[in-house]
């Protein structure tokens, strides 16, 4: 996501982190100085067929990445689900050009499972549509208990 996509105010990200009440989910919050600088979340699959697994994510600041705090982060959020019963699987994807969080996350346990090609388009000039083709592709990681 980029600055200009994210639009959400004080309110929706009230909701959203209300919106973690499940005891299958998690929402670590990084904040400095009242502002929140980054997070880790983990959401459960909500239906049975997938309740077993959970989608992890994470985002901080430029400023406040490579200093540590994303891998006390995740490092908390994978011992976190590992002890929750129900979680057999997270999983969670990366841009393959995102290095510094594919290390991270490998460091973590996370493995590769595949890639989605041409998954995002990118808009430049206004008009003109870019496929990421391998360039861009999400890698799907996943570490299972």
């Amino acid at each position: 996501t980029t600055a200009a996509e994210y639009t959400a105010t004080a309110e929706d990200n009230r909701l959203w982190i209300k919106s973690y009440s499940s005891p299958n989910d998690l929402l670590l919050v990084a904040v400095h100085e009242d502002q929140i600088v980054g997070n880790v979340d983990i959401a459960a699959g909500q239906f049975q067929r997938i309740s077993h697994t959970a989608l992890c994510a994470m985002a901080f600041l430029k400023s406040w990445r490579n200093l540590g705090l994303g891998n006390f982060l995740i490092e908390t959020a994978v011992d976190w689900a590992w002890r929750n019963e129900k979680l057999e699987r997270l999983w969670l994807e990366v841009y393959s050009t995102n290095l510094a969080a594919i290390h991270l996350y490998k460091k973590n346990g996370f493995i590769e499972e595949g890639r989605q090609k041409a998954f995002f388009k990118i808009s430049e000039n206004n008009n003109r549509r870019l496929s990421t083709g391998d360039n861009l592709c999400p890698f799907n990681l996943v570490m299972n208990r």
